[in-house]
């Protein structure tokens, strides 16, 4: 970057501004990122959810003479006077800032300098795979100001590189491997007709109803009915902006799988696809089937067709849950930033980490501020 060229900033907070620039902003993404979940059609769907949780979307553009260079997807929160800045995403959909790569470090020092000295956020954390191209600038930012840099673990992601056929990899797996899903093949007879369906773009309303007939009687539905949730808001934020995204996105593609027993679906695996890569978006099964592990048998279904079909070089399974281990046992980490803006804050959360007595005090506070559980676990 020449000297004195100028990083000017656009500040994005609704949804209405953000669709007026969407075209400018995917032609960025789709250059910088191999991420599909920073697209648009995603980001509408998360500004949207965590404006009504009490978030304010905070998008930060970056850009010189009026082209694009830099995008932070950002959401702000303020209670009894304390703010917090996070990212947009959620942890499995890849939260990160994405910034060319002669602009990097000008736009991190903007984007620092925004959040603590215009937004006077007291804290600042950002969950980002720990490959990100911006940990050394973020930690440089905090060093040249004299201010402490946290980091501690985040759950990692599973993946699963595909090098050889189906055939090749069950055998890797094992005999067992093979014998398991036999075995459930078999029971699943017993009980009735067995099929896996697979279903793509322009079945939109069937695949929904197919999946929330699933949802009703999901393992989760318990957890939403304490929680008062009607709905898996999660699960709809990923398939309308697989829905949007698959209309706009040349790259992007999506499937469902589905099992059923005689025809009423047991379980679904949502799988979006960008540029070779193959993420395991979404997935549920009805708690009454447990027996069949009905989950585990449709994602195995379609693994063999993304290895049969070619199409793919990395399955992401976006979670390092211990059940992933049924394929793969390579997970890549995270890693979550701590960024107080204060050096008292800095030492509190430190020793809240390690000293129980403190960590009880912060914990009380997080009953008042959510959005501080966010640094103690």
């Amino acid at each position: 970057m020449s000297k004195g060229t100028v990083v000017s900033i656009n500040i994005v907070t609704d949804t209405g501004r953000f669709f007026e620039m969407e075209g400018a902003w995917n032609n960025f993404i789709r250059s910088h990122s191999e991420r599909p979940f920073l697209l648009s059609g995603f980001v509408k769907q998360f500004m949207e959810f965590y404006q009504g949780q009490g978030w304010v979307p905070t998008l930060l553009v970056f850009s010189v003479n009026h082209r694009i260079v830099g995008v932070a997807p950002l959401m702000t929160r303020t209670k009894f006077g304390f703010r917090i800045a996070r990212l947009l995403l959620t942890l499995s959909y890849f939260p990160d800032l994405v910034f060319e790569d002669r602009y990097r470090q000008p736009c991190i020092d903007h984007t620092l300098d925004f959040l603590f000295n215009v937004l006077n956020c007291q804290l600042v954390y950002l969950a980002i795979p720990s490959e990100s191209a911006n940990l050394t600038g973020l930690k440089r930012n905090r060093e040249d100001r004299g201010m402490k840099f946290l980091a501690r673990p985040e759950m990692g992601h599973r993946v699963l590189p595909v090098k050889c056929t189906w055939d090749e990899f069950e055998k890797s797996r094992g005999k067992k491997f093979r014998q398991d899903f036999k075995r459930t093949e078999r029971k699943m007879a017993g009980a009735g007709s067995w099929k896996v369906t697979c279903f793509e773009k322009g079945e939109a309303m069937e695949i929904t109803n197919r999946i929330l007939d699933v949802e009703r009687v999901s393992w989760k539905e318990e957890w939403r009915s304490r929680m008062e949730l009607e709905i898996d808001k999660v699960l709809m934020m990923v398939l309308r902006g697989s829905l949007y995204a698959a209309e706009t996105e040349p790259d992007f593609m999506w499937n469902v799988w589905f099992l059923e027993l005689d025809n009423k679906p047991l379980a679904y695996i949502i799988v979006v696809q960008y540029k070779g890569v193959a993420y395991f978006a979404k997935t549920s099964h009805d708690a009454r089937y447990r027996r069949f592990s009905p989950g585990i048998y449709v994602m195995n279904a379609a693994l063999r067709e993304l290895f049969n079909g070619h199409q793919v070089k990395i399955i992401d399974f976006l979670t390092d849950l211990q059940w992933v281990g049924t394929w793969t046992s390579f997970c890549l980490p995270r890693v979550g930033i701590l960024m107080p803006k204060s050096r008292v804050l800095t030492a509190l959360i430190s020793l809240g980490r390690c000293n129980r007595a403190i960590k009880s005090v912060l914990t009380s506070l997080s009953k008042r501020l959510p959005s501080i559980a966010n640094v103690l676990y």
